[in-house]
């Protein structure tokens, strides 16, 4: 299914996402966990998916940097969120790694994810994070390898900043991920570091429940058009293989040209023509 991820219109409200996701014809959303009492509303959000006949295959728990209706501990946000996916139907939720800086979250994702797993039918998915090292923290200015991988891939810049973001988010390694029963490709986290789409996805596709679409181009989550990742590639090698998990359109919509609505629909809209195009096995 290709799902449309409600922080590409986080500008409007719930149920005009939804609307323009059925009109435009995505296959379902997936509901982001943030500030806004709707997306912790079970009742509410299956309203929604019925109104519109928008399912909510995917559900991604809080950002560490918003604050949410249920606090600001990542671990009591995590345990909610995976209640609350099992409440709305949802076959998955999205998990971050977490922080250097969050030993109790730190602990919970090495010994708690495996054991909650066992005991729930609802894919706790781990994703890949970017390869950035915040100075000040979650709100600190990100320093991305990638933006210096391509001119300097073998110099002393890159080997400097290398180790320093994986001090930012812990476990951001496949050796790490690994370890998890499903997990999530995110495509502009991974050019953030440099990493090649291909490589990866055949390297974690045994586990791969859903896949973050965007490009990146200096600045995360750009249109598929707008970056270094060749998506055309991309899509058609996710689609020889296979790969029977979902894949949902994850836009920074900061970086549109304006927040009007036809705007957002025209970007969405090419996005969405693209996947559908290349995952269908058109050339």
């Amino acid at each position: 299914m290709l799902l449309l991820s409600i922080g590409s219109l986080r500008f409007y409200e719930l149920d005009r996402v939804f609307d323009i996701a059925a009109d435009l014809g995505f296959d379902g959303v997936e509901v982001i966990v943030d500030d806004r009492w709707d997306t912790t509303d079970p009742l509410y959000l299956r309203r929604l998916a019925e109104r519109y006949r928008m399912p909510i295959p995917s559900l991604h728990s809080p950002f560490s940097f918003v604050d949410t209706v249920w606090g600001n501990d990542p671990v009591v946000r995590m345990e909610n969120s995976i209640r609350l996916a099992a409440e709305i139907g949802a076959e998955l939720v999205v998990l971050h790694l977490p922080f250097f800086a969050e030993r109790r979250y730190i602990r919970w994702v090495d010994e708690e994810i495996p054991r909650i797993q066992e005991r729930t039918a609802v894919k706790l998915a781990v994703e890949n994070m970017p390869h950035a090292c915040k100075i000040l923290g979650p709100l600190g200015v990100p320093m991305h390898t990638g933006i210096i991988y391509d001119v300097d891939r073998r110099g002393w810049r890159n080997r400097l900043l290398r180790p320093l973001s994986k001090s930012c988010f812990v476990g951001n390694t496949w050796e790490y991920l690994r370890r998890f029963r499903y997990l999530v490709l995110d495509t502009t986290h991974l050019a953030t570091g440099g990493g090649n789409p291909i490589e990866e996805f055949e390297r974690m596709k045994q586990k791969l429940a859903l896949i973050h679409v965007s490009n990146f181009n200096g600045k995360e989550h750009q249109p598929l058009a707008e970056g270094r990742i060749d998506f055309a590639q991309f899509l058609r090698h996710v689609a020889r293989s296979g790969y029977a998990g979902h894949i949902t359109l994850e836009l920074m919509p900061d970086h549109f040209p304006d927040r009007g609505e036809a705007t957002a629909r025209r970007i969405l809209a090419a996005d969405l023509a693209l996947c559908r195009e290349c995952l269908s096995g058109s050339t």
